[in-house]
């Protein structure tokens, strides 16, 4: 079955034991594995290249970064099922500066969004830059590590309001400037 290549909403990640089978299933090389994986993470994957980078050969792309992923899972026997979605990213992320293209604006757009992250990061308090990073970074939903922290679901709204609207402003700022 092809994956939706127009929608970056993919089905939820199946759980960790399904991962891990999955893991499993492709280290022995059973038929159907690779296509598995392919149909779980192949659209956020093209979802993800094609924001990052823009780019028309998307398909191409997201495919040989899954061969890589694909790779590494054979390689590393210490790879279960819950690194899997953190694989997919971080190698999709490792190879996206690789294969940038030299647009010089694009370049300068996210030096200026870096500056800003970095100053709107700065000014919040420790427990506000974890919930981010633990939503933004690392993908984890709200509801896991809420408690955690200590705050509510209205909080964490709050926060996300306020860094969305002082990074809207610190970057207009440095634009200006």
């Amino acid at each position: 079955m092809q994956p939706d290549r127009n929608s970056h909403a993919s089905e939820a990640v199946p759980d960790v034991a399904r991962l891990s089978e999955l893991v499993q299933a492709i280290r022995s090389g059973l038929a159907g594995a690779t296509a598995e994986l392919h149909r779980i993470f192949y659209p956020g994957a093209c979802f993800l290249v094609r924001r990052r980078l823009g780019r028309s050969d998307v398909d191409q792309y997201t495919r040989a970064v899954l061969k890589t992923v694909i790779q590494k899972i054979r390689e590393d026997n210490s790879l279960d099922g819950s690194n899997l979605p953190k694989l997919v990213r971080s190698t999709l992320l490792q190879s996206i500066p690789a294969h940038r293209n030299g647009n010089q604006a694009k370049d300068s757009a996210e030096g200026t969004g870096l500056m800003a992250a970095a100053q709107v990061l700065g000014g919040m308090s420790a427990v506000e830059r974890d919930a981010l990073r633990r939503c933004y970074v690392l993908g984890e939903q709200p509801e896991s590590f809420l408690s955690t922290l200590q705050l509510t679901p209205e909080q964490f709204r709050s926060i996300q309001s306020r860094a969305r609207a002082d990074f809207n402003n610190k970057t207009q700022e440095l634009n200006v400037a």
